[in-house]
């Protein structure tokens, strides 16, 4: 068989696997209990805020609707002297993700209302909203096949691999992904900016480059840490003003300027309502008392690096030695890929350099924030879901150089390698 058949049969094959984990992954998600994870009566009430047509103030209550469901429809976490009062629910009994960016609540809360509207059954509507979130999560992962045909197009890396990486992504922390949370855009949004990134590179239109700006902007929209997003964008920039010189047509100012105007307005507008420019003081006051640094830095660089691979849905137990492996991995192509773009070797070179210059970052900045800025949790850096692709690239560093059979060998066996792991996940869920 040549290698191009194999290779459509490989992506016939792949594909069909990337749906099957996505039905195993909504049965996981079907299954789990309602409101056990923590945080998850929180994120609904911010949705059914927005339901109403409100905004919920940072220290507001939970709504009436979340409290009635809550009591008659869910377990959760119950505080000790708890008398069924609203008032005896502790934290519980707070809208306490209400300083969270608008954008994750915004897209949930037209669906939810209906189904408010149309009386479906509390743990039916919650159901149906983790679903609908889910959605979110697949359309991020599927992202990772024309980003990877766009890298292809620039670099010649085959396009195979973002089946690949997408196979990989699917597997892995659907922990995280089945309860809801304004994480579970964050992935799509972050993909979609990276996407946008590569094709205004590669193109140079204009219409691509405001979509850039847009989705870098609307990332810091769905969740902070997404802002991290913004170094692309400018390292993108500071790549075409080198290179181009269309790029400094002034109707570029705009495309460029986007994602801060975006970012500048929100900021604005919540210190003009709220005198609390990211609207975290409330937060920080709540949880002040709990959420203390992790002690050490290697337990802290293990809690953040092993649990954004978690296999634990699938009875698998990331191993600590893993945290190791990525350093070594991150730090080895970070500087040999960074060598090979500085005298020249190719773009694809540079994309890797750039993808582990944001891995190190992440992880220092989280690691030092960790031990000098205590009282939050850093090491939630990893829910910044565009850092996934970054720790991928930069970790595994697809090798574009070996031979076709080594390559087309590689792929066969990662495919069979999946196919196990997908017949383990449904055997678990039967």
């Amino acid at each position: 068989m040549n290698e191009s058949r194999l290779n459509r049969h490989l992506r016939t094959y792949l594909l069909f696997l990337l749906a099957v984990i996505f039905v195993l992954n909504v049965m996981y998600t079907v299954r789990k209990p309602i409101w056990n994870p923590r945080n998850e009566l929180a994120h609904y009430d911010h949705i059914d805020r927005f339901s109403s047509g409100r905004v919920p103030r940072l220290n507001d209550d939970i709504s009436d609707y979340s409290y009635e469901v809550t009591l008659e429809h869910f377990s959760w976490n119950t505080p000790e002297g708890f008398d069924g009062s609203r008032a005896s629910m502790g934290i519980e009994g707070k809208s306490y993700e209400a300083h969270q960016p608008f954008l994750y609540y915004s897209l949930l809360a037209p669906p939810n209302a209906l189904l408010k509207y149309l009386a479906v059954s509390p743990p039916t509507q919650i159901t149906i909203l983790r679903v609908i979130q889910l959605l979110f999560v697949q359309a991020g992962i599927l992202l990772l096949i024309p980003i990877f045909k766009e890298i292809h197009r620039i670099a010649g890396v085959k396009s195979i691999y973002g089946y690949l990486m997408a196979l990989g992504m699917a597997f892995s922390n659907i922990g995280s992904y089945h309860s809801l949370g304004n994480d579970n855009l964050s992935l799509l949004i972050c993909n979609a900016a990276v996407y946008f990134c590569l094709v205004s590179w590669r193109r140079g239109a204009f219409a691509w480059r405001i979509l850039a700006g847009l989705t870098a902007g609307a990332a810091f929209l769905v969740k902070y840490t997404n802002g991290l997003i913004l170094i692309i964008h400018v390292i993108l920039w500071a790549l075409l003003f080198v290179g181009r010189k269309e790029s400094r047509e002034r109707r570029n100012i705009l495309p460029f300027s986007l994602p801060f105007l975006m970012i500048a307005a929100y900021l604005l507008i919540n210190q003009l309502l709220y005198s609390d420019t990211l609207r975290t003081s409330v937060t920080e006051s709540y949880f002040g008392s709990v959420m203390l640094p992790t002690p050490g830095v290697v337990r802290f660089l293990k809690g953040m690096i092993v649990n954004s691979f978690s296999l634990i849905h699938l009875g698998i137990i990331t191993p600590g030695s893993v945290m190791w492996i990525v350093l070594f991995m991150v730090v080895l192509n970070t500087v040999v890929c960074g060598w090979r773009s500085f005298v020249g070797k190719g773009a694809y070179d540079l994309l890797v350099f750039v993808a582990g210059i944001m891995a190190c970052l992440v992880i220092l900045s989280a690691t030092l924030l960790n031990e000098f800025r205590p009282g939050v949790r850093w090491g939630a850096f990893r829910h910044y879901y565009g850092f996934q692709l970054f720790y991928l690239a930069a970790i595994f560093n697809v090798p574009v150089r070996m031979g076709r059979k080594v390559g087309a060998g590689l792929v066969v066996v990662l495919a069979g390698l999946f196919s196990v792991l997908a017949v383990r996940y449904g055997l678990q869920l039967m």
